[in-house]
């Protein structure tokens, strides 16, 4: 015959309750006992960047301190960066959408043709959302810097 109590408090299951009466209960279990949770939530045993081993509701890092340093570095969030405009770029053709440009992707950045709510620069791209960033990059044209300068700066025309 089949337990129908919670497996930490005794208590007894209704309905479609199978090992706990509650979340606080479930929780608890999986607290005390972080080996037992899926491998799709629990990849790691070990921090990955001391080797430390890992307790309770840790999954890659044993400390905040590892975690800021494995992605808030400045290295981290350069390399973030870069990739992320890479994508973008590559998004757009790679090339600048009004000459061809496309040598160096320093020289390639991102106008915009509606209201902007951030500028798609390499800080931007590092720290914020991936989702947050393709709703800015569909405002936006790629362009070299000399025909943005153009487009920026219309007023600065030289006739000769």
């Amino acid at each position: 015959m089949k337990n129908h109590t919670c497996i930490i408090c005794d208590e007894q299951l209704t309905g479609r309750q199978t090992k706990f009466c509650s979340s606080k209960c479930r929780n608890k279990y999986h607290y005390e006992n972080p080996n037992l949770l899926p491998s799709s939530t629990h990849r790691h045993t070990n921090c990955i960047m001391c080797g430390k081993q890992l307790s309770g509701r840790q999954t890659k890092f044993c400390s905040s301190k590892y975690k800021n340093r494995k992605h808030q570095s400045y290295n981290s969030q350069k390399q973030r960066g870069l990739i992320r405009k890479l994508e973008l770029v590559n998004h757009f053709g790679g090339q600048c959408q009004k000459c061809g440009y496309e040598k160096n992707i320093a020289g390639l950045l991102f106008h915009h043709t509606e209201d902007k709510n951030y500028q798609l620069d390499m800080r931007n791209l590092s720290n914020r959302t991936m989702d947050s960033i393709l709703e800015e990059k569909d405002k936006c044209i790629l362009l070299c810097h000399n025909y943005h300068m153009e487009i920026r700066y219309p007023e600065l025309d030289i006739d000769i």
